[in-house]
Formats: structure tokens, C-alpha cells, sequence
């Protein structure tokens, strides 16, 4: 027999904390977008600017968020895992990588960024062009960069398994876009592979958005045999030749990609 106050307890309304239900849907789109600023998260959950300022506020303090290193926006953390499935195997590039780019840029200057595959693309995920005192270029992160026409994607191509780099490359073939048509040239295809295990780097000169011709130097972010990522430094190619590039920063990059693959071990399982 239950006693009062269980019977009291049992008929009693239970009402859902608002401020709860509030934060939770503001996860819960951060989580569908991935990356995204307070204004568009405003928009996409309907609650007040000032609101959402606060919640990301308290989010951030308690692990479950972290803002970009090249501007406003937000993405969720590892310990969303506990809540949700929303956390992907992208986030160790915000937590693991981001940090050791910025220590690159600190140390070299030039802009650096981080790119995954994304089928059959390069997608870059975070690039240090905030804190660059020598940006070359705006609005990379984001960009979806062809792999064969792209210091990050060549270097994955390079070095990823072969069934895996056999499937891109026949995507590639018959892919509709401007910058994949290079792959229908198996010449030029094992040509720009070859020299990028020669190397063991990729480098890409192109022009940039403004004008300003760029050149890019990029390393394979590896765990085991496969290829998780590309960690690329961009730099304005007047400035210096991509041998110079590779003779200045070439140690320091390798040091970057060391400690990113050992703390990407560490964080397994992703």
C-alpha cells in the first residue's frame, strides 16, 4: 500500500523545465547542423538571440560545445556521444587538430587548415585564417576542394588504401564537375601520385579568390593504414617556391601530424 505522501507524489503534475527543454533543442540543432553561429542557430531553434548566447555560454563551460578557431561558430564535442548519436567521427578535428594548426600558425604565420574526405571531395574543417597575421584567402572553412586538384586531396589519394583510392578515382571519372576531369588522364593521375610518395608531401599552386596566386603544402593525417584526414599549410606563392616552403616548414608540419595521429589513437574509439 502506498503511503501519503507516495500518493500525494503520484497525483501530483509534474511540468517540464522550459529552460531544460530549451537548452536540449538548442543541442539538439547544433547537433543537425554540425557547425554553426549563434544567429543561424537562433533562426533554426526559434529562440531569442540572447538566449541562445546564454545557453552556448553555459554548453561551452560544460564540455558539451566548443567555439571554432576561425570565427563564431559552435560545434558539439565528443561528450555528446552520452546524449545523442549526433557526434561524428569529424569532431576529433575540432578538438585534436584545431589546436595543434593554431600552434603551427603561431609559429610559422601562414594560415594552415584541416580537411577530411567527403565523398568525392576534400571538406575543410577547420583553417587558422582568424589568427593568421598573413591570411591569403577568406572563407575556406567549409570548402569542398577537388582531390586531384588540391594539395590535401592529392596527399590523400597518395596515401590512402588501394581499393579505397581505386573507388574515388573511378567516381572521378565520372564525375560532372570542372575540377575532377583531370582523373580521366591516367598519366597525369600516376604522375601527381608518384610524386607525392616521392615526396611525401602534396603541394598545388592556384589562383585565389582575389586575384592573389596561393600554393598550399599538405601531409596525410594517418591511423593505421588508413588516411582519417589533411593537415595543409596555404601560403601567397610570390612569397616563396613551394622547395623553400617545404625546406622551412616541412619539420614542424611532421611534428603537427605526429602528435595529431597519437592523440587520435588515444581517443579511440572513432
Amino acid at each position: 500500500m502506498n503511503s501519503g505522501a507516495d500518493m500525494n507524489y503520484q497525483q501530483v503534475e509534474r511540468k517540464p523545465v522550459r529552460a531544460l527543454q530549451r537548452g536540449l533543442n538548442l543541442l539538439q540543432t547544433l547537433n543537425a547542423l554540425g557547425r554553426a553561429n549563434p544567429g543561424a542557430l537562433a533562426v533554426a531553434s526559434r529562440l531569442p538571440r540572447a538566449t541562445v548566447y546564454r545557453m552556448l555560454d553555459t554548453m561551452e563551460a560544460q564540455g558539451f560545445i566548443k567555439r571554432a578557431i576561425d570565427g563564431d561558430d559552435y560545434y558539439p564535442t565528443h561528450m555528446v556521444q552520452a546524449l545523442s548519436r549526433g557526434f561524428t567521427e569529424h569532431a576529433w578535428v575540432h578538438e585534436l587538430a584545431a589546436p595543434v594548426a593554431m600552434c603551427i600558425t603561431r609559429k610559422i604565420g601562414w594560415p594552415a587548415c584541416v580537411a577530411t574526405f567527403d565523398p568525392y571531395a576534400m571538406h575543410v574543417r577547420e583553417t587558422t585564417l582568424a589568427i593568421s597575421p598573413m591570411a591569403v584567402d577568406s572563407g575556406m572553412a567549409g570548402r569542398r576542394l577537388g582531390m586531384l586538384k588540391s594539395a590535401v586531396g592529392r596527399v590523400y589519394l597518395a596515401n590512402c588504401p588501394d581499393a579505397e583510392r581505386e573507388d574515388i578515382l573511378l567516381n572521378l571519372r565520372n564525375s560532372p564537375e570542372e575540377y575532377d576531369q583531370v582523373a580521366r588522364d591516367p598519366a597525369y593521375v600516376q604522375r601527381v601520385l608518384s610524386t607525392t610518395r616521392m615526396q611525401g608531401f602534396a603541394t598545388k599552386l592556384r589562383g585565389g579568390r582575389k586575384g592573389t596566386r596561393t600554393a598550399s603544402l599538405s601531409l596525410p593525417i594517418k591511423s593505421g593504414d588508413r588516411v582519417v584526414g589533411s593537415l595543409a599549410i596555404i601560403w601567397i606563392a610570390s612569397a616563396l617556391s613551394a622547395d623553400e616552403a617545404a625546406g622551412r616548414y616541412l619539420d614542424v608540419m611532421r611534428r603537427g601530424t605526429d602528435l595529431i595521429e597519437r592523440q587520435f589513437r588515444a581517443a579511440a574509439p572513432f
